[in-house]
């Protein structure tokens, strides 16, 4: 799925740095915001093809984000990558949209078979 943009939501910028460049190893453009205010900011103004979004942020945190995402583009495929551990969590996000759920850290390459598949799924 070379050329999909993928939008990377962390507050940790070396995340979103070392996400960033390993997806673009695999042929994928990658857009970075560091809170839920600038991922929406991104979503509105760019057409972004899958979000990989954690939970705890400054500012908005991810699953407010998640949610807003979901009101505005329920199409919109979003992996949440998060350090929040336990079923509760899992179940949470799940019931919200989001398509896949893992917690930190994750395997680059697990990551980027689920974003193939996702965007196989809901390829526009």
């Amino acid at each position: 799925m070379k050329g999909k943009k993928i939008l990377i939501v962390d507050d940790n910028i070396f995340i979103t740095e070392s996400y960033s460049r390993m997806l673009r190893k695999g042929g994928f453009v990658t857009e970075v915001a560091l809170n839920g205010c600038e991922a929406m900011h991104v979503i509105s103004r760019s057409s972004i093809d899958l979000v990989i979004l954690d939970l705890d942020m400054p500012v908005k945190n991810g699953f407010e984000t998640l949610m807003e995402i979901k009101e505005s583009n329920p199409w919109l495929p979003v992996i949440v990558v998060t350090g929040q551990e336990g079923k509760e969590t899992k179940v949470n996000v799940m019931k919200a949209g989001a398509s896949n759920f893992f917690t930190k850290p994750v395997d680059i390459k697990i990551l980027r078979n689920i974003i193939n598949q996702l965007l196989i799924m809901y390829c526009r």
